[in-house]
């Protein structure tokens, strides 16, 4: 996805780099489950070094994450 990047699948992160794009972590995921409806846990809190990033869980449907994946492009689309 534009504007977005990941390292190798196991961990469930998601750097947020989209030009649109210029809040925390924090902000980013209140604003993705407020108007997107995913839920997507911030990286700072996961410690100073996780600023930036999202954690997503893999815990579910295939269907279900190709919908949040949707959501999220939409929604960083948007932003």
């Amino acid at each position: 996805m534009d504007g977005l990047s990941a390292p190798p699948p196991e961990r469930g992160l998601l750097r947020v780099s989209h030009p649109n794009v210029d809040a925390d972590s924090l902000t980013v995921a209140k604003y993705l489950l407020e108007e997107h409806v995913v839920v997507l846990a911030p990286g700072s809190g996961f410690g100073t070094a996780g600023e930036g990033w999202l954690r997503l869980s893999f815990a579910n449907s295939l269907e279900r994450l190709e919908i949040g994946l949707d959501r999220i492009a939409a929604g960083i689309d948007a932003y």
